[in-house]
């Protein structure tokens, strides 16, 4: 399969804006409530954590990867299924199109994982060879930042995968690895630096003493930033099956 077209990065990205501006009180109404419910459930899980044993943390955790997987998928069917309302549509389809997408991210995630691993322990392997010295700890920093970056690569070719989930497409890793063919610097540019453009933002306005008022804020704004960046990813889904719709 070879892509006869470049996808325009910084056009889906701020296509992704104005599309959460146009929707905005669609928008306010589904993540708000949702991203309220999650970050206190999240907050009383991480309290009580040391007093409930590991057995009931890990359910407990997988109910929370339930909650932000349905959130995720919502946003993405707002994108790509025309007249959908969240709420009414909250049934147990979702819950099991959410179930679907949180096995969908442990696969990616794995990968990824496994990318970073076999780059940083390969080039570390290769530096204490060839370049052995004893400030070796020095540049773990810089390998490890690489073999991130390769992570994010890998992760940005498979991340078709998560709105193709959301709508009930049947795809694999393999899939979107393809399709995302002659593509993956732009992949990337959406996937990995517009996210950490807002993380670097977000990061940047904690502060030690913060209240918890500034805190439950801030962890608002990440939950609304974070549907902006599916809403991206979302829109970039849309343009590739635009493509191979037309070619057929």
């Amino acid at each position: 399969m070879t892509l006869e077209f470049k996808l325009q990065a910084w056009a889906i990205i701020l296509n992704s804006l104005k599309t959460a501006w146009r929707i905005k009180k669609i928008f306010f109404n589904v993540i708000s409530l949702p991203a309220l419910i999650l970050l206190v459930y999240y907050a009383l899980v991480f309290n009580y954590a040391k007093n409930i044993g590991i057995p009931l943390m890990l359910v407990l955790m997988g109910i929370l990867g339930i909650g932000l997987s349905w959130l995720a998928v919502v946003c993405q069917r707002l994108i790509l299924v025309s007249d959908f309302t969240a709420y009414n549509s909250f049934d147990f389809r979702m819950g099991v199109r959410a179930a679907k997408f949180l096995v969908m991210i442990f696969q990616v995630c794995i990968v990824v994982w496994l990318v970073e691993g076999v780059v940083f322990m390969s080039m570390l392997f290769m530096f204490n060879k060839y370049f052995p010295f004893n400030g070796l700890e020095d540049i773990n920093y810089w390998i490890k930042s690489f073999s991130q970056v390769i992570g994010g690569y890998a992760l940005a070719r498979l991340s078709l995968v998560f709105p193709a989930t959301a709508i009930d497409k049947k795809v694999s890793l393999k899939w979107s690895w393809v399709v995302t063919r002659g593509n993956g610097l732009n992949m990337f540019a959406i996937v990995g630096l517009f996210p950490a453009f807002f993380d670097f933002i977000i990061t940047s306005l904690w502060r030690e003493n913060a209240t918890d008022v500034e805190n439950v804020l801030l962890s608002i704004i990440s939950f609304f930033v974070i549907a902006i960046e599916v809403f991206a990813l979302s829109l970039t889904y849309r343009e590739f099956e635009r493509f191979y719709s037309d070619s057929q």
